[in-house]
């Protein structure tokens, strides 16, 4: 078995929340019986986070979450093996408010087959 050499991405999504701001990163679907594949996401807060437990961040697939952390500082994941979504599936990630002066930046890349 030869070793296998992984897709680069070719989309990103990207943003950056107001203070106190939940945002959500979307991909939408994609057309007929196309698949998103994610390979990384990040994503990192401009103060820490005003809770103990951390700030809730998700990956969805057509609104069903499929992971979730809870971050007080930096997430950041290269998926070794890509997460799949299912034919025509939008992916999204969920990141919530943080605190009164917590701004977050959040990515999420892959490729569509």
């Amino acid at each position: 078995m030869g070793s296998q050499v992984a897709k680069p991405a070719d989309w990103i999504e990207s943003g950056v929340s107001d203070a106190d701001t939940a945002q959500t990163l979307t991909k939408a679907a994609p057309s007929g019986a196309g698949r998103h594949f994610v390979t990384h996401i990040s994503v990192s807060f401009g103060a820490a986070a005003e809770t103990a437990t951390g700030i809730l961040v998700q990956l969805e697939m057509n609104d069903v979450v499929v992971m979730s952390w809870y971050v007080t500082n930096d997430l950041v994941i290269d998926f070794v093996s890509p997460l799949e979504g299912k034919a025509g599936d939008t992916v999204q990630l969920v990141i919530g408010q943080g605190g009164t002066s917590v701004v977050s930046i959040g990515n999420m890349a892959g490729f569509t087959l």
